[in-house]
C-alpha cells in the first residue's frame, strides 16, 4: 500500500485535494508504479510512494490545462479489479472521476479498462464504453476519459482529445 501524502511544493486549487482525497487513505501498489515528473504551475502531487533511500517519490498527480483536467497514475495497474479493490484505490478513482468533470455530473467514457467501468457503475457514475473505430466522436458526449492508451494514438486522436481537455474535459 502506498501512504497519501501532499509534496510540501503542491500548489492545488482550493477544495482539490480534498475533492481527490475524500475518504483516501491508502491506495494499491500495482507492479512497479513509475515516479512521476510533476511541473507546471498547475500541476500537483495527489498521492506519494516511497522509493529508494527513504525518499517519497510521485505516484498519483493531478493539474488543470486551461478549462480542463487531468490525472495521471504511475502504473495502468491501478484500473485493474485486484488494485482497485485494494485500499481505497476504488475510492480515488471514483472521486477522480468526480473532480475530472469540473463541477458537472460525471459523464465518464471508459476506453477498454472494464474493471474501472464496472467500478465507475457502481459508483452510481454514468459511464460507457468508449470502443471502436468512432470513439472519438462519442467523446463528445462526456466530460470525462479514463483511457491507458493515448501513447497509440494518432494525430487526429490526439488532437480530439486535446480539444477535449481545451473545451474542459477532464483525462
Amino acid at each position: 500500500l502506498v501512504v497519501v501524502a501532499v509534496s510540501a511544493s503542491a500548489a492545488p486549487q482550493a477544495g482539490d485535494m480534498e475533492a481527490l482525497l475524500a475518504g483516501v487513505e491508502t491506495i494499491a501498489a500495482p507492479g512497479w508504479p513509475g515516479c512521476l515528473s510533476v511541473y507546471g504551475p498547475d500541476a500537483f502531487v495527489v498521492v506519494t510512494g516511497g522509493a529508494s533511500r527513504g525518499v517519497q517519490a510521485p505516484v498519483v498527480a493531478a493539474a488543470r490545462l486551461g478549462e480542463g483536467r487531468l490525472v495521471v497514475l504511475g502504473h495502468n495497474g491501478y484500473f485493474g479489479a485486484e488494485a482497485l479493490k485494494t485500499g481505497d484505490t476504488g475510492r480515488l478513482m471514483a472521486n477522480a472521476a468526480r473532480w475530472l468533470s469540473g463541477g458537472k455530473t460525471p459523464s465518464v467514457a471508459v476506453q477498454g479498462l472494464p474493471d474501472t467501468l464496472a467500478l465507475l457503475k457502481d459508483e452510481s457514475i454514468a459511464a460507457t464504453d468508449l470502443s471502436g473505430g468512432d470513439w472519438t466522436q462519442k467523446l463528445a458526449g462526456c466530460n470525462v476519459l479514463v483511457t491507458t492508451r493515448p501513447p497509440a494514438y494518432g494525430p487526429a486522436e490526439v488532437e480530439a482529445v486535446s480539444a477535449f481537455i481545451r473545451a474542459g474535459g477532464g483525462l
